[in-house]
């Protein structure tokens, strides 16, 4: 069925080849028509010319509106606050708006024409490439974060919309780029002080953890992973903190967990923890609560390892018998040292008598017994000169010292305790520190810590004013507030502080004895507010300890070598580590001659006698032996022997009877 417009339009070409045909008559035959056929033909002309002057006009109205219909989403278009791109079907660049000629800095007649690849990064190419795929094959809209290349080579990120068109059958694409430059920015920030926060945490020697009100970990340093034996992937994946404590403290740990989410702050709790292998340790444990908007929302704690406190306070209890176990399995290192003067009496080396295992671990040096400093740590003596000096002033004058030192040629700090047994010789206690070291000053700006801490700490300004003090300060320290810098654990403090600012040092270490308490303090300067930091550790019981120990080995040396029965350590390298008078007086020669030498070089051809079998049968196979000897001399001589031969952790040690003329002579024969 025709629609109206057809009909009209087949009217008005009917009326036209009428109207064409009337003219083309002549005028004879023009005469011939009626006059009224020609008056209705010129009324339909004149209908019809007023009919299309109508449809003019409706046709000029309607393309004024689709100017303006145009105009107005060009306008909308170019003025969009997201850069708009369209593509052509190879990715090259047919039309762009405003905001994106101001946003890659380059105008339009520069952008259109180009392959949108131009103003990409170009280490972006492949990631744009494959992203354009993508999009192209699935059809469907798609985002991406791409980095751009604006006109003046500056860079940018953008977070990118595309989708596929038809147009004309021909395919486009549209894209869309806001700049989220800002956003990376604030993306980056936040992950730098995060990563900032966890390196700062990673360094502290101590252990630190934060879990959910129901004992989810959700963070742990570098040192709670390593003490526990967990990976980072399988904290991430979930760990519940009372896994890790034995079943003995784990109701009292529960019930201290649910009081510190309601009460805040209950102090320090002791616990025997486990590790992921199932190895246990004791520890002390302060917690305090995580506060959001007025909520509890978990707990953050610090650990603390006491087994080095545990075990000695074990081992002190114990029989006096037990001290080599405890000199070889003490955590501290341990050298017993004889100093070397020139012909001035000025200290110019020393050898290490005896030294014990944690010696080798903390210092990386083995097989130095019987060695000097010298030739173990070349370059020391020029590196390091202030140790030999104190090393010398103590062997000297048998006053004690304590002080912490850099040793250039290990790349290490040590924390070092010296004392003398008997002048010209000095014993050395010592840690190593260096991870403390790098992270004193670190550890400072974590602004929890104090807070956390049950150690003092105290804040004072250039004019000795009290700033901050910790909360275990206020309650460790009675008056404090009140005495300022005058308190005792101030003590000399205008040295202490002048010390600091005229030597240029950032960080100065003394031990203070408040009351009858010892503590370890780290005063530290910090230029650029002029304020003074003090950390402290209280190490009155390691204090105690060393002191023990001090007197224990003073008894167990005057033991040996007072004893009648001859007492001689052979190390696994046949070396000669100790000996007691009396077993220098059975073997005919000097103490110290034999001290750091072999059974081979002091008694040659020794290797060969039955004894020396005995003797290897019990280094090798750590089985002990007793029996009677005839020892033959260097120079010839006899005597017999009841021998003890017993394995202990340095090799064996071996003690020995010189028996009767009348026994030896029975034996004999």
């Amino acid at each position: 069925m025709m629609t109206n417009d057809r009909v009209k339009q087949n009217e008005f070409t009917e009326l036209r080849l009428n109207a064409e045909k009337t003219v083309s008559l002549s005028l004879e035959d023009f005469r011939k028509i009626p006059d009224s056929e020609v008056q209705k033909l010129i009324g339909e002309l004149v209908r019809h010319m007023l009919l299309l002057e109508t449809q003019v006009e409706q046709l000029r109205t309607n393309q004024q509106e689709l100017e303006a219909t145009r105009k107005q989403t060009s306008e909308l278009f170019d003025y969009a606050p997201i850069g708009y791109f369209i593509l052509d079907k190879r990715g090259y660049i047919d039309n762009v708006n405003i905001t994106a000629i101001d946003m890659f800095n380059t105008p339009r007649n520069k952008l259109v024409g180009m392959p949108f690849l131009s103003v990409v990064e170009p280490k972006s190419y492949d990631a744009f490439r494959s992203y354009l795929k993508d999009i192209t094959e699935t059809g469907s809209r798609a985002s991406a974060e791409i980095e751009m290349r604006r006109g003046d080579g500056t860079t940018f990120h953008a977070q990118l919309q595309t989708i596929v068109l038809y147009q004309d059958s021909n395919m486009i694409y549209r894209v869309s780029a806001v700049d989220i430059t800002g956003r990376k920015m604030v993306e980056q920030a936040l992950k730098e002080s995060e990563q900032k926060y966890r390196e700062l945490a990673d360094m502290l020697p101590e252990i630190m953890f934060e879990a959910d009100n129901n004992g989810k970990l959700t963070y742990a340093n570098r040192k709670a992973l390593e003490s526990f034996n967990i990976g980072r992937e399988e904290q991430e994946s979930g760990i519940n903190i009372f896994n890790y404590i034995t079943p003995e403290s784990r109701s009292t740990a529960e019930a201290n967990f649910r009081m510190v989410l309601k009460e805040g702050d209950i102090g320090a709790a002791e616990y025997v923890l486990k590790r992921r292998d199932g190895a246990v340790f004791p520890a002390l444990v302060h917690t305090a609560r995580i506060m959001r908007e007025g909520i509890a929302q978990g707990i953050r704690g610090i650990i603390v390892d006491i087994t080095e406190r545990k075990r000695i306070e074990n081992q002190l209890a114990e029989s006096e018998n037990r001290y080599r176990s405890l000199f070889e399995n003490m955590l501290d290192g341990f050298a017993y040292c004889q100093m070397i003067y020139d012909s001035q009496g000025k200290p110019v080396d020393f050898t290490y008598l005896i030294v014990n295992s944690a010696f080798e671990r903390l210092t990386g040096l083995s097989n130095v017994a019987g060695k000097k400093v010298s030739e173990v740590i070349p370059g020391i003596r020029e590196s390091n000169p202030e140790l030999l000096a104190t090393y010398g002033r103590v062997s000297s004058t048998g006053n004690p010292e304590r002080f912490e030192i850099e040793l250039k040629e290990l790349a290490a700090w040590l924390s070092v305790s010296v004392y003398s047994t008997e002048k010209g010789r000095f014993v050395a206690v010592f840690d190593n520190i260096t991870g403390r070291k790098k992270a004193e000053i670190e550890r400072a700006h974590l602004a929890s810590y104090p807070e956390l801490s049950p150690m003092p700490v105290v804040e004072l300004d250039i004019a000795g004013h009290l700033r901050y003090t910790n909360p275990a300060a206020r309650a460790l320290l009675p008056g404090l507030l009140e005495l300022g810098s005058a308190h005792p654990f101030l003590s000399d403090w205008e040295t202490t502080a002048r010390k600091l600012q005229s030597e240029k040092r950032n960080v100065l270490v003394r031990e203070i004895n408040v009351g009858g308490r010892w503590y370890h303090e780290t005063v530290t300067y910090v230029p650029s507010v002029e304020y003074f930091r003090v950390y402290s550790v209280e190490i009155t019981e390691r204090k105690k300890a060393e002191e023990a120990l001090r007197d224990s080995e003073r008894r167990f040396r005057n033991t040996l070598d007072n004893m009648l029965e001859g007492c001689q350590i052979i190390d696994f390298n046949w070396n000669y580590k100790y000996l007691n008078d009396a077993a220098a007086r059975q073997g005919r020669r000097d103490k110290n001659e034999l001290l750091g030498h072999t059974m081979m070089e002091m008694y040659p051809g020794i290797e060969t006698t039955g004894m020396f079998a005995r003797f290897r049968d019990c280094m090798e196979k750590r089985i002990p032996y007793r029996m009677d000897n005839e020892f033959t001399f260097p120079d010839g001589s006899k005597s017999w022997f009841e021998l003890r031969i017993e394995p202990v952790p340095e090799g064996i040690l071996v003690l020995s009877s010189e028996l009767p003329e009348n026994r030896s002579r029975i034996l004999s024969t």
